[in-house]
């Protein structure tokens, strides 16, 4: 006669369980990320931190070329004159 399994243990429901849980950690663990990340966004924008415009100011001497590089360097950091 074949060992009984020890109380408690179901190898079929708790086969059944087991996968139930791994999906449900599966499905909800990239749910949460994309809530926190969108969400953690908007809120951010909505009560004011998002970066908004700015203003830089730079000062140069005439006639040494500085302003041509300046302006070079700020488009190709993507910056423009709103």
């Amino acid at each position: 006669m074949p060992d009984a399994p020890p109380a408690g243990a179901s190898s079929v429901a708790g086969g059944r369980l087991g996968a139930f849980r791994q999906a449900h950690l599966f499905l909800t663990g990239p749910a949460a990320h994309f809530i926190v990340v969108f969400g953690y966004t908007r809120l951010h924008g909505k009560l004011g931190l998002a970066p908004g415009p700015s203003e830089i100011t730079v000062a140069y001497r005439d006639g040494e070329g500085v302003l041509r590089s300046v302006l070079a360097n700020c488009t190709q950091l993507g910056l423009h004159r709103g």
